[in-house]
Parts: structure tokens; sequence; C-alpha cells
């Protein structure tokens, strides 16, 4: 399975993710819809990877930023961002939970230790953006495999992780965005 995705889908999280670190509370968009640049096609129908990119940032990394040591150094090709896992409805917010957004930019997989202090940590959740096509000028999203589809009124799909034991390196696909939320990390500094 080919999980490649839109070239400006890699400098849109980068970005959100450098913003963060500087403390930018807001990052906009040169164009919502309808451009070569822009996160929605069809006149403003159609979600292009960037889009489900954003949302899953929205949803998942929360406002505190965290450091991770090393992941300054120049050429690099993966590039990470953590986040105290945002705090949603849905999700207990007292126990210390994290996200991280991880970019992979390299022809080839990679593995990763997300590893946290607490090694009690027994699941993570991942979420593998992609495209239908299997390219990087792919306009057709997926998710952990699967593509995503707006349904009938504009309602929005269900967002479902692939559920992994935590403790284990992360595969990471070539050419690759995957997000992953340990809601359960007990991280003190997101407590």
């Amino acid at each position: 399975m080919s999980v490649c995705i839109r070239r400006s889908t890699f400098s849109w999280v980068d970005k959100l993710g450098m913003a963060s670190r500087l403390g930018l509370k807001r990052v906009m968009r040169q164009q919502l819809c309808c451009g070569g640049y822009a996160v929605l096609g069809a006149g403003g129908h159609t979600p292009f990877p960037d889009y489900w990119a954003t949302l899953l940032w929205k949803r998942l990394m929360g406002g505190r930023v965290l450091e991770i040591v090393g992941d300054d150094a120049p050429g690099r090709t993966i590039r990470a961002y953590a986040h105290c896992l945002a705090r949603v409805p849905a999700r207990d917010a007292g126990n210390g939970g994290l996200a991280v957004a991880i970019i992979n930019m390299q022809n080839a997989s990679a593995r990763v230790d997300v590893a946290t202090e607490n090694q009690q940590q027994q699941q993570r959740e991942v979420y593998r953006l992609g495209t239908v096509e299997g390219v990087f000028t792919g306009h057709h999203a997926t998710l952990n495999g699967a593509e995503l589809l707006v349904g009938a009124g504009g309602v929005l799909p269900t967002l479902r992780p692939t559920i992994e034991t935590a403790g284990t390196e992360l595969l990471l696909e070539p050419l690759s965005i995957t997000f992953v939320a340990l809601p359960h990390a007990n991280a003190k500094a997101c407590m």
C-alpha cells in the first residue's frame, strides 16, 4: 500500500509544527478553495489531503508544545512535533495524553521510537495519511488505507485510528505523515 501525499501537505504540517514551536496561535492559508495551494477543491466541496491533515492537527495536537530531543538537527528527513493531546469532549482531559505528528520525507520506510517515560502505556492511536492515487500529486485522501469521503449534507467521516501496542517501534511508510495519540501517557507536563 502506497501512502504518498501531496507535496504541500508536507510543508503545511511542517509549517503548523514550526509555528507552534515559535508560539504562534494561528496560521493562515493563502487559499482556502479552488487554487493550486487550496485546501478544498470542486467549488469548496471536496477536501484535499491538506484539509484532513489540518483536521487531524486540530483534533489531536493540543495547545501545549513539547520538546523532542534532537529534532532540530539540520538536514533531517524525519520531522516530529509533540504536543499535549488536545482536550476534546470525547477524551479524558486529565490523563496526561500526548500527540505526535511525524513527517517522513524519505523515499524509504523508517522506524521510530515513540516511547514515553511511562512504560505502562498500553496502546497508541495511529492515523496514517495517504492518497488514493498513491502519488505526491494525489487529490483524494486516505486514512489508514481507507478513502476519506464527505457524506451527504457535508457530514465528515469518522477519523478512525489504527490501534497499536505502545512501546514498539512505529513504522513510517515512505513519504508519509503519521499522527500518533497516546491518550494515557501520564505525561506530567500534560496533566
